[in-house]
């Protein structure tokens, strides 16, 4: 299992893929990535049994269980997803604790500093958006005489 650097494991998307006898690793990657969002840090994975897709408590997931046609469509796969988001698992995973089968694969290049990052740039974003927004309405509603 995934832990973080105090030994927490984290939040998770859990997806039971049991009946799915053909659901590998690269499966599992695949179904976590194409609905992940802000804060995902990796996956646990038990074949034959559950694809963890693994959040950081600073940030949890906001798109929650994504549906079965689009599980289907992603991984070939449909299944049970539930979400468990009592875990306090933080950061980037910096700790895998052997557990019977379970496989961590950490996200690549995930860092709490490349995830503030990122943050940052979607703040600047918006902050110019504003910006924008504010003198395209101060060109086209210019100030009237009172």
């Amino acid at each position: 299992m995934c832990l973080d650097a105090e030994r927490n494991a984290y939040g998770n998307l859990k997806g039971k893929i049991a009946g799915n006898e053909g659901f590998q690793i690269d499966d599992c990657k695949r179904w976590c990535e194409a609905f992940s969002s802000y804060g995902y840090v990796g996956l646990n994975f038990k074949p034959l049994d559950a694809c963890l897709c693994l959040y950081t408590n600073d940030q949890p997931a906001s798109s929650g269980c994504p549906s079965d046609e689009h599980s289907e469509k992603v991984s070939g796969y449909s299944f049970e997803c539930e979400g468990d988001w009592s875990l306090r698992g933080n950061g980037a995973i910096q700790n895998s604790e052997w557990e019977a089968g379970w496989k961590c694969i950490p996200l690549e290049g995930y860092s709490s500093e490349t995830s503030h990052r990122r943050l940052d740039m979607v703040s600047l974003r918006i902050w110019l958006f504003v910006m924008l927004l504010s003198l395209a309405i101060q060109l086209i509603f210019p100030a009237l005489p009172m």
